[in-house]
């Protein structure tokens, strides 16, 4: 993972929540508004040919950060969000089960419908794609304890070593949420890893990609 990317994607956001909101003449809507987002989730990896007998459920975590929403139109905007989260994951192969406890920040980018006014609240809905970067792990249980984002299984034919799992990833999600009057919002969202995130040489049958569900509030300033 590369840190330095990381933390240019969170100035850059930084640099435009503080940036003077600038309204269109026309509808006097600000072309960018900004707020903040507390989320609960439920998580866990679609296994294929792993293992037979190796299973992952879904189990409870949280997020909290900020977004930005670009105002293109009345009924269309582009949201940029920077989350911060805790995700919890159960495995299970036959008798031994293990949890994996993540921290990280995620990075999705929802292109949304806007319907509504200002006096009965907004209705939004869309998607888009997320990028996801794994800052700290955690599996313990039967099976020992570890950190399978640095956790070494091999050498490839480079030389460098091969870690269990990558601690980035990239899919797309779906967003639904509505905005009362004075800015409270709810939220919900499922988002699907398009990348595989076995880090090491693998039959292309073999793959785990995480999935998640969310439900939240947000506030628009």
């Amino acid at each position: 993972m590369k840190i330095h990317k990381i933390q240019f994607l969170a100035i850059a956001m930084m640099m435009a929540i503080s940036a003077t909101a600038q309204t269109t003449s026309d509808t006097k809507t600000p072309v960018v508004n900004w707020g903040l987002k507390m989320q609960a989730n439920a998580s866990n990896i679609v296994l294929h040919n792993v293992y037979e007998d190796l299973h992952s459920t879904m189990n409870i975590g949280g997020e909290l950060g900020a977004f930005i929403d670009f105002n293109i139109s009345k009924h269309f905007l582009i949201q940029f969000n920077l989350m911060y989260f805790a995700e919890h994951t159960n495995l299970a192969n036959n008798d031994l089960h293990d949890e994996l406890w993540t921290l990280g920040m995620e990075i999705p980018v929802y292109a949304l419908a806007r319907f509504g006014n200002v006096q009965t609240g907004y209705f939004y809905f869309g998607g888009g794609p997320f990028t996801e970067f794994s800052l700290w792990g955690k599996m313990k249980g039967d099976s020992g304890e570890m950190n399978p984002y640095k956790h070494v299984v091999g050498t490839g034919e480079d030389g460098e070593d091969e870690f269990a799992m990558s601690d980035n990833h990239s899919g797309i999600g779906l967003y639904v949420g509505y905005e009362l009057p004075c800015g409270l919002q709810f939220n919900a969202s499922y988002q699907n890893s398009i990348s595989d995130i076995l880090a090491f040489k693998h039959q292309s049958a073999m793959s785990a990609r995480p999935q998640k569900f969310t439900l939240g509030l947000g506030w628009r300033f």
